[in-house]
């Protein structure tokens, strides 16, 4: 009788810690937003001394060119007179599954704005939303936005996944434009 009563104890016991153990709060990713309407955007000027805008606009566009896969498709506006391109940039959103395997469960498309004057550039990442039927900024998935209040809180730490592979995704494409823009001032080689 000692036993059965110890072990029912027991288990009471266990199941009401469990019980009693309060979920982890669920953090959302630090985005930069745009002061004036929140809306998720990427932007910064980039100095690069002693090169003028149609150098610097060249280089953007052998950027795109030796970056993303089909440019003329994602390049929308390449105007060489205003030293401007703009791209729209779509990627596959890949999401680990509890075992770690990763799958596509959305497409997530952005615009892409560079602008080049003598001795500087700007970049700007904005529009970022799902491709669907209608589509929804990503701001809608954030419950603290004027944008996200109709968000749903059980998807809240699915949001939170996501928000967070898609800024990483972001930050490693404007990586690449900052390094591929760079001059390595290396001589070319002589092919004979």
């Amino acid at each position: 009788m000692n036993k059965k009563l110890l072990f029912l104890f027991i288990s009471i016991f266990a199941a009401t810690a469990l019980f009693a153990q309060k979920s982890q709060p669920v953090v959302f990713p630090k985005l930069p937003m745009d002061d004036k309407n929140e809306f998720i955007t990427y932007t910064a000027v980039m100095n690069i001394q002693g090169t003028t805008a149609p150098e610097l606009y060249k280089r953007g566009k052998k950027w795109f060119f030796s970056y993303f896969k089909n440019p003329t498709e994602k390049i929308r506006t390449d105007d060489s007179l205003k030293n401007e391109i703009e791209g729209f940039i779509r990627f596959k959103l890949m999401v680990p599954d509890k075992k770690g395997v990763e799958s596509g469960v959305t497409t997530i498309q952005y615009s892409l704005f560079l602008n080049f004057k003598d001795g500087r550039y700007k970049y700007t990442i904005n529009n970022i939303n799902e491709k669907s039927v209608s589509d929804l900024g990503i701001e809608h998935w954030i419950p603290t936005l004027p944008a996200g209040k109709d968000a749903v809180p059980a998807d809240a730490e699915k949001h939170a996944l996501w928000l967070t592979i898609i800024d990483k995704e972001i930050k490693e494409d404007i990586d690449a434009m900052i390094t591929g823009m760079e001059d390595k001032g290396l001589p070319a080689k002589e092919d004979w």
